[in-house]
């Protein structure tokens, strides 16, 4: 049996604070729908250790976007994450946020689905969300060209 290699982000926990889905009982279901998004996230490495972050991602419904929207939503998932392999600062705080992000926007799909798949209505998927980050390269390891 192989060794399983510890990944250098560790998810501690993670829960929903804000779990609201409404079904929207205007909805018609022979006429088209579209369904438009929010999200935001938060970020911020603990006071007290430095090896901790906190991270929450919010998604709910854009209300002045969407048309004959199915569900009125609004949730967020909110966790803690520890970097446990000696990395630099930077580098640390890019994989915890990166990791932290992708980890929450994942839960918040299937939650989400969870909620509105006993609905009245068709269960909402929530489309990829991108993350972006833009990688730091160490100085010394930087191209010059002379």
């Amino acid at each position: 049996m192989a060794e399983q290699q510890l990944q250098p982000v560790r998810l501690v926990r993670y829960f929903f604070p804000v779990q609201t889905v409404v079904a929207n009982p205007e909805h018609k279901s022979d006429k088209p729908k579209e369904i438009h998004t929010k999200f935001s996230s938060n970020f911020n490495q603990a006071d007290d250790a430095p090896d901790s972050y906190m991270a929450e991602v919010k998604l709910s419904l854009d209300e002045d976007k969407s048309v004959n929207p199915t569900y009125f939503f609004e949730i967020s998932a909110f966790g803690f994450f520890e970097v446990v392999e000696d990395l630099d600062s930077d580098m640390a705080k890019a994989l915890a946020y990166t990791n932290a992000s992708q980890i929450l926007i994942g839960s918040l799909r299937e939650h989400l689905a969870l909620l509105t798949s006993r609905g009245p209505w068709d269960m909402i998927l929530q489309d990829i969300v991108s993350i972006s980050v833009k990688p730091q390269i160490p100085k010394e390891t930087e191209a010059h060209s002379d």
